[in-house]
C-alpha cells in the first residue's frame, strides 16, 4: 500500500492489511490487489481503512464470456451519512456493484432508452449526392418512459418520412402544404392530416403494423403558410422538376436488461470500458465509454439503471471529467444524417447543472491534428486540466472561461504514446506514467 509520495505504508504479502497510522496529507491510497473490498471500521477515524481479502465465489463477473476490464475504489462521501457501497466493477458486458451487506457482487440493470434523431429535409446537390438539411418544425414526443421497444419480428430501426404536397401558390386540390402524411421504413403512407383547416392537425401517434406506439410526431406550425418555403413551387418551374418535400428521421429502439440475449456493453479486450466517477447533488454518478457503445451513465442508486448519457451520446474510446463537463476522445457520432468519425477529436458536454452532461456538442469538437495519431487516453491532471495521450503526441487541455471552455497546448510530438486505454496511470496530482 503506497501513499501520495510513493512511500510504502504496509508491505505484508498474503495477509490482511491494516493502515494503523493516520496520513493527514493523503487524499487517496493506491493499491494493486485482486478481489479486494474496502471496509471502514465503525467509529474509527475516516483516514483509517482496512483492506481485506473476501471469500470469492467466481460467478457473476467471472462467469462465462465476461472478464474484468476496470476496477474502481471510488471516493467516499461524508455528507451526513457515509456511502459505503461504492465499489464498482465493469466487465465487457456488465456493470457490477459490491454489496457490503451480503458480501456479493450485484449486477446493475440497464435501460438504454429509445434514441430519436432530428428531422431532415431530403435534397440533392449539383453532383447528385443526397443532402440533409435540419428542420426543427418536426419532432418526436415520447408519451411514456419507454418509447419504442422492438417486439418479435419488428424492425430494429424505424425510418420515419413525412411528406407534404407541393403546388404553385394559390393552387387548390391540393394547395401547398394542405396536409401531411408519414410512413415507416418505406411502407404505405398514412392517412392525410389536414393543415388547411380551422383546426389543423399538428400531431399524430405512430402506428406500426396495427400497434400504436407511445410516440407522437408533432409539427411546430399553426397553418400551411408556415411551410410555404418548401411547398410552394416557384413560377416557371415544371411540376416534374419540383418534388413534394420529404422530411426524414430515425428511431433506434430501447434496449433493456429484460430482453433475452442483450447486454449493457459490447466491449472486448482491444476496446475496454473506460470509467469515470464524479459527485454531484449528493450523488455519485459513473460514466462509461468504449468504442463499441454509446457513452452511458449511472446515478449511483441501486434502484436506478444504467442509461445512455443523452440521445446524441457518442461512441468513445476514452472519457474524463474536467471543468464540470464530461470529455470524450476518439469519438463517433452515429447519426444517419450527420455522421462524425473523429479519431483526432475531443468533444464535451454541457456542465453538470440540470443534468447537462447528457447534452453533447459535436459541432464544438476540439481537433488535435498537429500529428496524425489517434487519441488513446484522456486523464485528469488536477481538477481543471486534462492530459490527452495520442499514439504519437501528448496534449494538455486546460479549462478556461469563455465560449471555448478548454485551451489546448501540444506538449510533445513524434513520441510513442500509450499502448492502450488502461496503460496510463496517475502517480501524483501533477504526474502521470504510461506504458
Amino acid at each position: 500500500v503506497y501513499d501520495n509520495d510513493g512511500q510504502i505504508v504496509r508491505d505484508v504479502y498474503g495477509m490482511p492489511v491494516t493502515i494503523e497510522t493516520g496520513i493527514a496529507t493523503a487524499r487517496r491510497l493506491g493499491i494493486v490487489l485482486e478481489d479486494v473490498k474496502l471496509v471502514a471500521a465503525i467509529g474509527s477515524d475516516t483516514r483509517w481503512w482496512d483492506f481485506t481479502m473476501p471469500t470469492v465465489s467466481h460467478t457473476g463477473p467471472y462467469g462465462e464470456g465476461e472478464y474484468a476490464l476496470n476496477y474502481m475504489l471510488h471516493d467516499y462521501l461524508f455528507e451526513g451519512a457515509t456511502e459505503s457501497n461504492r465499489i464498482v466493477k465493469v466487465t465487457d458486458k456488465s456493470v457490477w456493484k459490491w454489496n457490503d451487506t451480503t458480501d456479493t457482487w450485484e449486477q446493475l440493470g440497464f435501460d438504454l432508452g429509445t434514441i430519436y434523431t432530428a428531422f431532415y429535409l431530403l435534397g440533392e446537390d449539383a453532383d447528385g449526392e443526397d443532402t440533409y438539411t435540419l428542420d426543427e418544425r418536426f419532432f418526436f414526443e415520447e408519451t411514456d418512459s419507454e418509447g419504442y421497444t422492438a417486439g418479435v419480428e419488428e424492425p430494429d430501426e424505424l425510418r420515419i418520412e413525412i411528406k407534404l404536397p407541393s403546388a404553385a401558390e394559390g393552387a387548390t386540390s391540393p394547395s401547398p402544404a394542405e396536409y401531411w402524411q408519414y410512413r415507416i421504413n418505406g411502407g404505405a403512407w398514412s392517412e392525410q392530416y389536414v393543415l388547411d383547416d380551422e383546426s389543423p392537425i399538428t400531431e399524430a401517434s405512430i402506428s406500426l403494423d396495427g400497434r400504436v406506439l407511445p410516440i407522437k410526431i408533432k409539427l411546430d406550425v399553426v397553418e400551411p403558410d408556415d411551410l410555404f418555403d418548401v411547398c410552394v413551387r416557384p413560377e416557371g418551374v415544371d411540376p416534374e422538376d419540383f418534388d413534394d418535400p420529404i422530411f426524414q428521421a430515425t428511431i433506434v429502439p430501447r434496449i433493456h436488461d429484460g430482453q433475452t440475449g442483450e447486454t449493457c456493453f459490447s466491449a472486448d479486450r482491444g476496446n475496454p470500458v473506460d470509467m469515470r466517477g464524479y459527485d454531484f447533488a449528493q450523488r455519485t454518478y459513473l460514466v462509461f465509454a468504449n468504442p463499441n457503445d454509446r457513452v452511458t451513465a449511472w446515478d449511483g442508486q441501486m434502484t436506478s439503471k444504467v442509461e445512455r448519457a443523452g440521445s446524441n451520446a457518442p461512441f468513445a474510446k476514452t472519457i474524463c471529467i474536467s471543468g464540470g463537463r464530461v470529455l470524450a476522445g476518439n469519438v463517433i457520432f452515429d447519426d444517419p444524417y450527420t455522421d462524425l468519425v473523429a479519431p483526432l477529436a475531443v468533444v464535451y458536454t454541457d456542465t453538470f447543472l440540470s443534468r447537462g452532461f447528457r447534452n453533447w456538442h459535436p459541432e464544438l469538437d476540439i481537433l488535435l491534428a498537429d500529428t496524425p495519431g489517434e487519441i488513446v487516453k484522456l486523464l485528469e491532471m488536477g481538477t481543471l486540466s486534462v492530459s490527452c495521450y495520442k499514439t504519437d503526441a501528448v496534449y494538455m487541455l486546460v479549462y478556461q472561461t469563455g465560449n471555448n471552455p478548454f485551451r489546448t497546448q501540444l506538449m510533445a510530438s513524434n513520441v510513442p504514446g500509450p499502448i492502450a486505454v488502461s496503460a496510463v496511470a496517475p502517480l501524483t496530482e501533477n504526474a502521470h506514467a504510461y506504458l
